[in-house]
């Protein structure tokens, strides 16, 4: 590659100025050492720029690794939440159904209790409505009974007992 061949060279130039000083022969010494440095210019910039480079690629895949477990973070967070508002909604749903549930468990006892009241209140009607007709029928037996006598005390005793039957 282009860095190999650029230190080859370097080597080379290196090299050469080192015989041609030797030599004695510093111009072109001179000339053979400003090329090295100019190569090895290229090789420091080259290796900089390389390792920028892959420091950058490196930043930019931490970088994107940061961004994807924050994304996921924030998914799971989301995840979190629609869960708690399903949850909410599910207890919301629940309570309404309990409460009408309630509602209608007490309705169908309301209608029972006023059900039973009014069949007490039937029964309390007939059961007047028979000792009314019971006494009449005592009173009326008594009023024969009172016409069969001829004594008179026995007579107002049986009238007596005749008047409390209709008093009821």
């Amino acid at each position: 590659d282009k860095d190999s061949k650029l230190e080859i060279a370097y080597e080379y130039y290196n090299l050469s100025y080192n015989i041609k000083e030797s030599l004695g022969n510093t111009k072109a010494a001179l000339s053979d050492l400003k090329e090295a440095m100019k190569l090895k210019t290229e090789l420091l910039d080259s290796e900089v720029l390389t390792k920028t480079t892959e420091l950058e690629q490196l930043y930019e895949k931490d970088k994107r690794e940061s961004e994807i477990v924050q994304l996921n973070i924030k998914n799971e967070l989301q995840n979190v939440e629609l869960e708690k508002k399903k949850k909410e909604q599910i207890a919301l749903i629940a309570g309404v159904i309990l409460v009408f549930v309630i509602a209608v468990l007490l309705f169908i006892l309301f209608r029972q209790k006023r059900k039973s009241l009014a069949e007490r209140d039937v029964l309390l009607k007939e059961i007047h409505h028979r000792v009314k007709n019971n006494l009449q029928v005592i009173s009326s037996l008594l009023n024969l009974q009172a016409d069969s006598l001829d004594d008179e005390t026995a007579k107002d005793a049986v009238k007596e007992g005749q008047h409390s039957c209709l008093l009821y």
